[in-house]
């Protein structure tokens, strides 16, 4: 394909760039390992040590906690179950699809969602597309990222279990199912609430409150290992293959308030993960480089706007900058009428999947979290920047553009929007 508006600024002369641009491939750097007669699941921000304290708190716990019983998950049509995602917002969104397939399955069954507060955006775009028919709010102290002190946090904590054992109560819920695989997890919540049948993953504690464990492959991406405990739940499995955002409704028009153009691409480029931010002159040749018929959107949360290296590439482009100016909800609307997405591993990065924009999704050498994306997409790039070479922006344009206008891209039309 030809690209004139590049072609005019990149010189014949300039030497080639490492840039690996390819389709997700999965292959997962975490394993088991045993202590104390425990299985525990490696992962990345986990050493050893952590695992052995976990395992040790395991082995103390036992004798007052008891084992109790494996058993066959009992016919959960008419039955209320739980369904816990204590995590942050994009994996939140990764049960999605479990969330669908207990609806379509079970159509009887009562769901409710239990997450943490911060991911309140992805539960309630999830209540209100009818996934599940209410939202319990837990907030592990280790979990919240939340700029607060730990006291404070530990406070936040034992009051959202109070109130977590409460609702669990009050809606009678038969059967909990906890799909976080890591730490920590939320069996102990079940069991104070007196659960009587529990599912999980049973690898990173507690595993002897469990009924029945999901199993865990490592070469599994982390959507489908979430779809396997539907066959334990006597359902049908299915592939991932995105996030489910739109179950009970079309497409929203966008904001008026917004006033965006016909045509533009949303650009995500923050991440808590300071392994995942890419060095901002890159960013700055990216939106230098795009056409001028597409406009750049930058969307993030207010604790983004802090990061003025970043702020300070948008400030001095044509781009429009909507940092900390939207919601959750307004910014997954933007991604949903844009013509693309270009951004770092984020949230945004599985709104783009949901609502099959084509998104390219930069990552830095052995930050990227691969297997949390479909094993196959045509609207999906992956790109690794190797040592962010100096003219990576020239071909990140490229594959970008014939992404965006060589692809099918569903056509949504709404009050004063135009997308061609």
């Amino acid at each position: 394909m030809d690209f004139p508006w590049v072609e005019q600024k990149l010189r014949v002369s300039e030497p080639p760039m490492t840039l690996s641009v390819a389709h997700i491939s999965h292959t997962s750097e975490s394993d088991t390992i045993s202590f104390l007669g425990f299985i525990y699941l490696k992962g990345r921000r986990f050493s050893w040590a952590h695992l052995l304290a976990l395992a040790v708190v395991d082995r103390m716990m036992l004798p007052f906690l008891g084992r109790e019983k494996r058993a066959t998950c009992p016919r959960i049509h008419g039955k209320t179950i739980a369904v816990s995602k204590v995590d942050l917002l994009g994996d939140v969104l990764m049960i999605s699809p479990v969330l669908a397939e207990i609806r379509k399955q079970a159509p009887t069954c009562k769901i409710c969602l239990v997450i943490g507060s911060w991911s309140s955006g992805a539960g309630r775009l999830m209540l209100e597309e009818g996934l599940c028919d209410d939202i319990i709010y837990y907030d592990p102290f280790l979990m919240n990222p939340a700029a607060f002190s730990r006291i404070r946090k530990i406070k936040q904590w034992l009051g959202s279990l109070t109130q977590a054992i409460a609702a669990i109560k009050k809606h009678r819920v038969g059967i909990y199912l906890d799909l976080r695989s890591f730490s920590p997890n939320s069996l102990l919540l079940a069991r104070a609430a007196g659960v009587p049948h529990k599912i999980g993953f049973g690898l990173r504690g507690f595993s002897y409150l469990l009924q029945q464990e999901i199993p865990y492959r490592a070469t599994d991406i982390m959507g489908q290992s979430y779809l396997d405990a539907l066959p334990l739940m006597n359902l049908k499995s299915v592939e991932y293959t995105k996030p489910i955002l739109r179950w009970n409704s079309s497409s929203n028009p966008l904001p008026p308030a917004l006033r965006l153009p016909d045509n533009y691409v949303v650009i995500h480029p923050f991440s808590r993960d300071a392994r995942k931010l890419v060095h901002p002159d890159l960013w700055r040749k990216v939106i230098a480089l795009l056409p001028g018929f597409v406009c750049p959107v930058i969307i993030g949360t207010r604790e983004d706007s802090e990061n003025h290296a970043l702020m300070d590439v948008f400030a001095q482009s044509r781009s429009i900058a909507l940092v900390g100016q939207t919601s959750f909800s307004e910014a997954a609307n933007c991604i949903e009428h844009s013509r693309g997405f270009l951004g770092v591993d984020s949230v945004f990065s599985h709104v783009a999947l949901g609502f099959d924009r084509p998104a390219l999704i930069l990552a830095r050498s052995g930050s990227s979290c691969r297997e949390a994306f479909p094993r196959t997409s045509r609207k999906l790039e992956f790109v690794e920047l190797d040592e962010l070479p100096e003219k990576a922006s020239f071909r990140l344009i490229v594959e970008f553009m014939e992404m965006i206008e060589h692809r099918d891209i569903p056509v949504i039309s709404s009050p004063g929007t135009k997308i061609a």
